[in-house]
């Protein structure tokens, strides 16, 4: 017997956006005080744009 328990079920959602702020921001300092974040920034959101 295979009865439906999904009113049982809790509903909740994430936010990532606190967590993907978070890691921009250790790239940028991986990068150092002669990095380039504008290029980094542009490399992240093609590298992302291919997913």
């Amino acid at each position: 017997m295979n009865r439906d328990r999904t009113a049982e079920l809790t509903p909740f959602t994430i936010d990532l956006t606190f967590e993907e702020a978070r890691r921009r921001a250790e790239v940028v300092a991986a990068l150092g005080p002669d990095g380039d974040p504008a290029a980094a920034l542009r490399s992240e959101n093609e590298a992302y744009a291919l997913l």
